[in-house]
Parts: structure tokens; C-alpha cells; sequence
């Protein structure tokens, strides 16, 4: 398949055809059918070369009024590295951003940045005795006092380092490889 040229727009893989035909009373006419498209520009042939090309390290490329099927480009050991680490970068951030915990309190709660920030604000400004009210992850309230909310800080701090862990045994498991089949079998999505 390779070097196999779709051109643009590709096909559909039925086209309409018109035929004559005679009616019981000798009369012509024309019918349009729907036939297969005898062209190899079809949806289904440039479907089968992108199921060749995933089972045979090809790519179709865009060629601009055409696609070609080619070799797909070969990625060193160091690119392959690259392109990990900073897709590890992304996905860590996006954990941070979205991250939450289970409380030993009993229910969830977000463990990002602004809700480190809101219980340390409410921290400082509330008396020793005071109860105030405190959002879960699921927007509903609970009563919380002055112990509750530092539990509940600690669980963010440590989930937090938690993560970092993760993320920088990651980045040591990403620097070690040996090979591209040993990088693409690290599932950052699954670990973070």
C-alpha cells in the first residue's frame, strides 16, 4: 500500500447510476440506482490503507490536493523522550488543577491550589471555637471547625506530595529507558 494516492475529495463507496429501462407497455425510462463505485478512491480503500498503515508503521500524509501513503517518520530514542516528559508535564499540571481526596472526614473534597488557599484563608481569620461552613467536592455543605479544616489541609499537602512523587518517579522512569518500546509502555495517564 504504500505509495498509494487518494486524491481529494475522497469517494463515496456507492454512487448513483441511471439506467434505462423498458415498461410492461414498451415505454422507456430512466431509474437511478445506487451501484458500487468502481473507483479505488472509496471511503472503505482509504479506510483499509489506514488500518494497513496503524498495522505497519505507516502514516497517510496530506499532500495538499491529495493524500499519500508513506512510511510514518521514525522518532529517535531522545524525541520519543521528549515528547513523554512534556506530555507528563500537561498531565500533571491538569492533576494538580483537578485533584480531590476523600476526607477522613468523611466525604470528598478538593485538594487543588484554591482550596489549599480558601482553607488557609479561612484558617487565619476564624477563632479557636468558631464552626464554619465548608463545600465538598460535590457542592454541599458541612459543618467544619478549627480542627476539621487543618485535617483537612494536611490531606491536600499530602496528596499533593503524593502526586509529586509519582510525577518525578515517572520523569526517573522516562530518563532511564533504554528504548522507544520501553517509553511507550509507561502509562502516565493510568499513574497520575
Amino acid at each position: 500500500m504504500l505509495g498509494t494516492i487518494f486524491r481529494k475529495p475522497i469517494e463515496p463507496d456507492q454512487i448513483e447510476q441511471v439506467v434505462e429501462r423498458v415498461a410492461e407497455d414498451g415505454s422507456k425510462y430512466n431509474e437511478t440506482i445506487m451501484v458500487d463505485n468502481p473507483s479505488g478512491n472509496t471511503d472503505s480503500a482509504y479506510l483499509r490503507c489506514v488500518e494497513w498503515c496503524d498495522a505497519n508503521s505507516a502514516t497517510i500524509i496530506d499532500m495538499g490536493d491529495y493524500y499519500l501513503c508513506t512510511l510514518a517518520p521514525t522518532r529517535t530514542l531522545e524525541e520519543t523522550r521528549e515528547e513523554l516528559l512534556a506530555r507528563l508535564s500537561v498531565l500533571f499540571d491538569k492533576a494538580l488543577e483537578n485533584a480531590y481526596l476523600f476526607s477522613a472526614l468523611g466525604y470528598p473534597i478538593n485538594a487543588n491550589e484554591t482550596a489549599s488557599k480558601n482553607i488557609s484563608d479561612k484558617l487565619l481569620v476564624m477563632s479557636d471555637d468558631e464552626v464554619t461552613q465548608f463545600r465538598d467536592y460535590n457542592n454541599e455543605f458541612h459543618e467544619a471547625n478549627r480542627v476539621n479544616l487543618q485535617l483537612m489541609q494536611r490531606e491536600i499537602i499530602l496528596n499533593k506530595q503524593n502526586l509529586y512523587s509519582i510525577k518525578w518517579a515517572l520523569v526517573e522512569r522516562i530518563k532511564e529507558a533504554k528504548s522507544i518500546e520501553e517509553l511507550n509502555s509507561i502509562n502516565i495517564e493510568e499513574a497520575l
